[in-house]
């Protein structure tokens, strides 16, 4: 993995991803990335792997945390940053890889709290997107 140091306008290379992942549910707060549940790039890759692993560029560590509710597994989620708290909405939960292929897309929104390393839901949205972009605003999604 490489990571950009705006301050330093020059890139560096960091220690490796713990897995191949494809369309991962990324956020950075605190100074550390973290993700949960991407697609895999091996085993059976119709279906959301629950991975999830946390770094900070200064430790250049790799530390596991807390997966997703048993359920709530998803890749391609709109996720935003708000104070400690990483916002997953929608995604999906199963792609089928073929031409024309199924997709089934959910409307769970969940957080996850980098203090306290717990979960909580909130209400679900309106309908189902997937690879959508999102941020948060005046503390809104």
């Amino acid at each position: 993995m490489e990571i950009d140091d705006i301050t330093a306008n020059s890139w560096f290379n960091a220690t490796s991803v713990p897995a191949a992942l494809n369309h991962p549910n990324v956020a950075a707060v605190n100074g550390s990335f973290t993700f949960w549940a991407a697609w895999s790039t091996s085993g059976s890759p119709s279906k959301p792997w629950a991975a999830r692993s946390s770094m900070a560029p200064t430790t250049d560590t790799w530390m596991s945390i807390p997966s997703v509710p048993a359920g709530t597994e998803r890749g391609s989620a709109v996720f935003g940053v708000s104070g400690n708290e990483i916002i997953l909405a929608d995604g999906v939960t199963f792609i089928q890889l073929a031409f024309n292929g199924r997709q089934e897309m959910v409307d769970t929104v969940s957080t996850y709290n980098t203090k306290t390393k717990t979960w909580r839901s909130l209400p679900a949205l309106p309908e189902g997107r997937e690879q959508a972009g999102g941020m948060v605003v005046a503390n809104k999604l």
